[in-house]
């Protein structure tokens, strides 16, 4: 039911978006087309504790079938596979499926990965660190994002991730 909801959702912002032209309709289409799947994998991400296991298995099931479907889809259509970043903004089907299965994953993997953290002291910490303060690391990624997407230099993906989150995470701390 959720993922038909996304479907729709997306289906109609893809056949509204040319009509787009005012401010106020850039607030309803922001409103009611890119803001529902975020708040949907908020809302399952909130809800992950209270589901049961098997409730957990058949979601991951479906997005990771839908997400797959996609990739058939795309990999036919077009003839190669898209980056799942690409339809992050605003979120099509395609990123929110994957985001869903992938969270869940993380979900699933969680105690396992806390047992292992645990074992060492400084691991422990700096997780401890960035899991805390994740909202204001994510708030000064911005900053060198936005400085790759300016530059007109051709930096490797890795090199630009890695300055970004630990840009972030250096600017946080020294906050």
């Amino acid at each position: 039911l959720i993922i038909f909801g996304l479907l729709v959702n997306e289906t109609l912002a893809e056949f509204l978006q040319g009509y787009i032209g005012s401010s106020v309709s850039t607030a309803i289409y922001i409103v009611f087309f890119e803001i529902p799947p975020y708040a949907v994998i908020f809302c399952i991400g909130y809800i992950c504790l209270r589901l049961k296991r098997n409730e957990l298995v058949f979601l991951g099931g479906v997005s990771l079938t839908c997400f797959l479907i996609l990739v058939v889809y795309y990999k036919y259509k077009l003839g190669f596979i898209p980056d799942t970043q690409g339809s992050k903004y605003p979120p099509l089907l395609y990123y929110t499926s994957y985001s869903i299965f992938m969270l869940l994953c993380c979900f699933a993997i969680r105690e396992k990965l806390a047992s292992i953290l645990s074992c060492n002291k400084y691991f422990e910490t700096v997780f401890s660190f960035v899991a805390n303060n994740s909202l204001w690391i994510y708030l000064w990624h911005i900053i060198f994002i936005t400085y790759f997407n300016i530059a007109h230099h051709e930096y490797h993906f890795m090199e630009k991730y890695l300055c970004a989150y630990l840009g972030g995470v250096l600017l946080t701390y020294v906050q």
